[in-house]
Order: structure tokens, then C-alpha cells, then sequence
């Protein structure tokens, strides 16, 4: 007679530690019937632990786990991981309120086998004090706009706006950054300043430096024995920034760092990886240059998996050399990704934004531009030490209709990057995120540079409803507002300084004449509500007349 622990787990609120719920002994039976477990929020993490005393060779190769759970309407279909010795889990957030039961658990090892079959559970609409604890909960995961499909949104519809910071291995789930505070103080300092994305948030799963947890691997990675130590404390990461708003866009590695081209091997990965994270706010983001592989084989067997295995459909693209066109119309790549930025010390460079502008009208998804600003780090293509370098690059990357997600403060240490963050680039991102969330409906924004018939801008309109320009050295410009009846507010918009001046109105009808209030950079804002949040179901016009304007 045998007998072993199941668990049901939940992440406790406001704590950063998880409570065990042990709510039953299984003695030999492969059904534990209907034990009724405490509920959690809608996009809540919800965890089923199972266990064996079987013992396998490999755990990570050898043994499969899928559990399906059914909600009042929705089927969530999962595999289970391996965390370690004879534990297995399964790890699932429900997307609706209400009832849910496991209503199969099927594995090639007997005794996980049928395990837990008809655990309920309850899944309720999240209280405040749940969302001030954990952001993911007030919207729901990121998707793709179906409606605005170059385009981000919540689940819940709310548009939602892509913003990036730049995280390598050093700086995200490698060293012992978690259990020394510095991770949290990262994130709460970039959380603050309004990012919601780390890009290139990479796991360097080759590599034999690893974190609190030890290496990802024992030996070589093509060995394939995984130490679980490992990704128990990038559990304790991606919960920390999803939490605060920040989503990671996970990374395997690199082919230039060793990473295997293996199909099997990468498919395996990735499927890990989707049975831990997906029930966390995450964006699947393959490897970093896929170009280096040599061909596409390998990225495919990552996205195929991602695209078999991921019940909730999170957004999935990859780090590339350039563009990641050449695989733009595959099914599984729900956003396109660039690594195109200001040239040195120069921005916008014009093969950046005519990538983002080719990217944009050839494909209906929407176009990431990462690695495209490094501060702090001479000799790189894409350094820059001016901070209006950044400023221009942002708002022409947005305006030609793409997401910025391509800053990186370079510095010596954690320390010393820690002391940086709170610079005038940090400002600047700022400043641009809190324009188009709080000012404009910026999910409807088409770029559309054919607008401005005199002087120098980049466009984005809802023509006849709402006008954003951004003269890069001030001055005058005519605009088009032959599409607009009636008048039209205007604003004028500091992008250094994240203020407003001019507030006025002009009829529409018919071309008309502004001056920037002064030298520099300033943003000109026409009509618009202001509402920042609200959704309809009109698709978007189509871009026009779009070109790289003259810097």
C-alpha cells in the first residue's frame, strides 16, 4: 500500500511565498473524486500538485502530463511539468467566474494517471484588494487587437499599450538579483515609469550560468537534464513582474551562444515552458537572432509548439538579425519584430522606419521594434548618447505605426544601473506613454504622413476625429483637416516634459496653419476624446500615402 501527498496550491495575496493546502491522502485510488479547494480570481494562478514513486531515468523526457480542466464555458487543456523528485504539476489560471473541475488527467506514468480527476474549484471576479495586488487581474492577459490588428489589447477588450525595456539574462533570471531585492527594484522603478513590457527577456537556457536555483541544465543542455532549482526561482521573477504590470517576453537563447537547432530539443523547450508560464501574462518571443540558425526549421518547431500547446493563445514572435518578415505570414507568429534602430548617435535611422513602415503595410499584425537604443554602450550600432536621439526614435516608431520595446541602459553593474534608471530617457518613454494613453484613442491611430501638406512632421489620424503630429525641430506646418466638418480642438504637447500649453480650437474643412509655441521638439494634438480606454468594433481605415519624412 502506497501512499503520497496530492496538493493543491495558491498563490497567496499580498506575499511572496506560496501556501500549501494539503486537503486529502491518496491511498493507491488513481481518483480523488469530488474534493471541493478554496477559489481563486479570474486570471488568478491556480496549481495541482501530483506525485509518484515511480521512479523514470529521465523525468523531463520521459514522463507526460495533461490535465483538462472545464469551466461553466471554457475548456482549458494544459500539460503538467516536472518540478523536482517525484512532483509533477499543473499550473492553469481560469478565465471565467464560477466552477471549475478537473475533469481529466492523463500521463504515461500509472500513478499520475487519472490523479485528481474531479477536483472543483471556484474562480470569482477579482476584488479590488486582488487587483491592487496583482495587475493581471484587473484586464486580463495581453492579446492581439482583432478589431486594430496592428494592435494590442487586454482580454477583456481594453486596449492595451506596448511599451519595452530591454532585459539580457544579467538583468532578468540569471545571478542571485531575486534573492538579493534587485530584481524587485527594477521592476517597481520601471513599473512606475510606465513600461509594460520586457523585451528580450532572456533565460540563456544553454548557458551554464544560472540563478539562485543553479544552472537550467546539468551539463551540457543537449543532455537534457533539467534542474528544476532553476526555473523555481524564475517562477518567483515572472510572478513579481506580471504582478506589476510587466510582461516578460521569454527568450530561450541564442544560436550564437551555443543554443542547440535540435527540433526535438527546441519543441520539448518550448512545451516546458508553456506548461510553467502560460498561466502567467507572458509573450513568447523564440530566440534571439533566429537568423543565425540558417534557416527557419528551428524557429518553426518552437512556434508550431507554441501554437499547439498554448491555450491561451499568448502573443509570439522572435528576435531576428533585421525583420522577422520573411516569416511574417506564418500562422503562429501573431506580432512582427525588428532590430532597426537610430543609427549611431543619429535617429531615426531611414531603414528602421521603412522597415516599420513595409512590416506595417504587408502584414495585418503589429510591428515590435526592439534593441533599437542602447544607452551607455560606445561602438554599438545602435548607441546613442544624446537622449533626443531616443525621443525622436520613439516618436517616429509609433507614429509610422509600430511598438517601441527597444530601449537598454548598458552599464558595469546592477548597482550602478540601478542608480541610472531614473534618467531623462526613463522620462521620455514616460512622457509617451502617458500622451497616448490619457490624450488619445491611440489603438485607432493610422500613420498617415500624407496629411501634412507644409513643413516637417510625422502623422497618425483618425481622419476628421483625431490629428497627432510630431515636428521634430518645432516651427510651422500646414495640416489637412479636410476630412473634419466642424471644429476640432488642439493642444500642444511637451514630449520633454510630459506638459501641455495652447489649448484652442480651429474649423475643420480644409488645410490649416500651426506654429509650435517654441524651439524643439513638440507634439501637436487635433480633436480627440480623451477617453484613453474605451473600444468600438469599426475596423481602421487603411495607411496612406506613408513614406519616411524628411528628418
Amino acid at each position: 500500500m502506497k501512499a503520497f501527498f496530492c496538493g493543491i496550491w495558491l498563490r497567496s495575496k499580498r506575499v511572496e511565498v506560496w501556501a500549501a493546502i494539503i486537503f486529502f491522502m491518496c491511498l493507491c485510488s488513481p481518483s480523488i473524486g469530488s474534493a471541493q479547494v478554496a477559489d481563486v480570481p479570474v486570471y488568478g494562478v491556480f496549481e495541482v500538485s501530483l506525485t509518484t514513486s515511480s521512479a523514470h531515468a529521465n523525468p523531463y523526457t520521459d514522463v507526460s502530463l495533461t490535465g483538462t480542466f472545464q469551466g461553466p464555458t471554457q475548456q482549458i487543456i494544459i500539460e503538467g511539468f516536472w518540478d523536482g523528485g517525484g512532483t509533477w504539476k499543473l499550473r492553469m489560471a481560469p478565465t471565467e467566474a464560477g466552477t471549475w473541475t478537473l475533469v481529466q488527467v492523463s500521463s504515461n506514468d500509472a500513478e499520475l494517471n487519472h490523479q485528481q480527476e474531479g477536483l472543483t474549484f471556484a474562480a470569482h471576479t477579482p476584488t479590488a484588494d486582488e487587483i491592487k495586488d496583482n495587475e493581471v487581474l484587473r484586464h486580463g492577459f495581453v492579446t492581439i487587437n482583432p478589431a486594430y490588428p496592428h494592435t494590442f489589447m487586454h482580454k477583456d477588450g481594453t486596449p492595451f499599450f506596448f511599451l519595452g525595456d530591454t532585459r539580457w539574462c544579467g538583468k532578468s533570471f540569471c545571478g542571485t538579483i531575486f534573492q538579493d531585492g534587485l530584481f524587485q527594484q527594477m521592476v517597481d522603478a520601471r513599473a512606475a515609469q510606465g513600461f509594460t513590457v520586457f523585451s528580450v527577456a532572456h533565460l540563456a537556457l544553454y548557458s551554464s550560468v544560472g540563478n539562485e536555483g543553479g544552472a537550467p541544465f546539468i551539463g551540457s543542455h543537449t543532455n537534457n537534464v533539467l534542474n528544476p532549482g532553476f526555473f523555481q526561482w524564475v517562477d518567483k521573477r515572472i510572478d513579481y513582474m506580471t504582478r506589476k504590470g510587466i510582461r516578460p517576453m521569454l527568450l530561450l537563447g541564442a544560436p550564437d551562444g551555443g543554443l542547440t537547432s535540435n527540433t526535438d530539443w527546441l519543441e520539448r523547450m518550448q512545451r516546458y515552458l508553456i506548461a510553467r508560464y502560460a498561466a502567467y501574462d507572458v509573450i513568447w518571443f523564440g530566440v534571439k537572432e533566429y537568423e543565425e540558425w540558417g534557416s527557419s526549421a528551428a524557429i518553426d518547431a518552437i512556434g508550431n509548439a507554441i501554437a499547439s500547446y498554448d491555450p491561451y493563445r499568448h502573443p509570439a514572435s522572435t528576435h531576428t538579425t533585421n525583420s522577422t518578415n520573411e516569416i511574417g505570414g506564418k500562422a503562429w507568429l501573431s506580432f512582427n519584430a525588428l532590430q532597426r534602430g537610430g543609427g549611431s548617435n543619429g535617429a531615426p535611422s531611414q531603414s528602421g522606419v521603412s522597415l516599420v513602415i513595409s512590416d506595417y503595410q504587408n502584414f495585418e499584425k503589429p510591428v515590435v521594434q526592439t534593441e533599437a537604443f542602447y544607452e551607455g554602450a560606445p561602438g554599438s550600432p545602435n548607441y546613442f548618447s544624446d537622449p533626443s536621439v531616443l525621443l525622436n526614435g520613439l516618436w517616429a516608431i509609433q507614429l509610422h505605426g509600430g511598438w517601441n520595446a527597444g530601449y537598454q541602459l548598458v552599464t558595469q553593474g546592477i548597482d550602478q544601473y540601478l542608480q541610472q534608471m531614473n534618467n531623462t530617457s526613463a522620462a521620455y518613454h514616460t512622457h509617451l506613454k502617458s500622451f497616448f494613453v490619457d490624450r488619445t484613442e491611440f489603438w485607432k491611430l493610422v500613420p498617415n504622413n500624407g496629411i501634412v501638406v507644409a513643413g516637417t512632421a510625422w502623422a497618425a489620424a483618425q481622419p476628421g476625429k483625431e490629428y497627432v503630429l510630431f515636428l521634430k525641430n518645432g516651427g510651422a506646418v500646414d495640416v489637412d483637416l479636410s476630412a473634419a466638418s466642424g471644429s476640432l480642438p488642439f493642444e500642444w504637447y511637451d514630449p520633454t516634459k510630459g506638459t501641455f500649453t495652447g489649448a484652442s480650437v480651429i474649423a475643420g474643412g480644409g488645410i490649416r496653419s500651426f506654429t509650435a509655441p517654441g524651439s524643439g521638439s513638440w507634439v501637436l494634438h487635433i480633436g480627440g476624446s480623451g477617453s484613453g480606454g474605451s473600444t468600438d468594433t469599426s475596423p481602421p481605415m487603411p495607411p496612406k500615402n506613408l513614406k519616411v519624412a524628411d528628418s
